[in-house]
C-alpha cells in the first residue's frame, strides 16, 4: 500500500466570492453609496435646504440612490469576484475593493447621472462623488468577515 506523495505543495485554490458575499455586495452597496453621498451632501451644502421636512427627502433619497447605485454594484460585485483570484493579502484586497468599487461606481453611476440630471448635471465633484461612494461601498460590503 503507497502512501500519497505529500512533499510537494499542494496548490494554493484562489479564493471566491460566495453568493452571500456577492448579494451583500450588489443589495447593501447601493445603500453605503448613498449614505456616503448624503454625509457628503451634509458637510458641503445646508441639510436639504430646498424642502421644507428633511424626513420626508430622506427615504426617498434612500430609494434613488440605491437604485441608482444597483448597476455600479452588479459591476463592483463581478469586478470583486474577478479581482479576488489576485488580491490574497488583506492590504491588496483593500486597495483592490477602493480601485473597484470607486471604478465602477463611476462607470456605472455615469449613465443614471445622465438620465437624471442630463449632461448638464455632470461635474467633477459629481464624478468624484460617484467614485468616492463606489469605492468606500464595495470596502464596506466586500471586506468584514472575508478571510485574509
Amino acid at each position: 500500500m503507497s502512501r500519497p506523495d505529500t512533499s510537494q505543495p499542494q496548490p494554493v485554490r484562489p479564493a471566491s466570492v460566495s453568493g452571500a458575499r456577492f448579494a451583500a455586495i450588489v443589495l447593501l452597496g447601493p445603500i453605503v453609496g448613498t449614505l456616503v453621498v448624503i454625509a457628503a451632501v451634509l458637510v458641503t451644502d445646508p441639510p436639504f435646504a430646498a424642502f421644507d421636512d428633511e424626513a420626508l427627502v430622506l427615504p426617498l433619497a434612500l430609494g434613488m440612490g440605491w437604485a441608482l447605485g444597483l448597476l455600479p454594484a452588479i459591476l463592483a460585485a463581478i469586478g470583486w469576484r474577478l479581482a479576488l483570484r489576485h488580491a490574497r493579502i488583506g492590504q491588496h484586497r483593500l486597495l483592490a475593493s477602493l480601485a473597484i468599487g470607486g471604478a465602477t461606481g463611476l462607470i456605472g453611476g455615469v449613465p443614471g447621472a445622465i438620465a437624471i440630471f442630463g449632461t448638464a448635471g455632470i461635474f467633477p465633484a459629481g464624478l468624484l462623488l460617484m467614485a468616492l461612494a463606489g469605492a468606500f461601498a464595495l470596502a464596506a460590503t466586500a471586506l468584514p468577515w472575508s478571510k485574509t
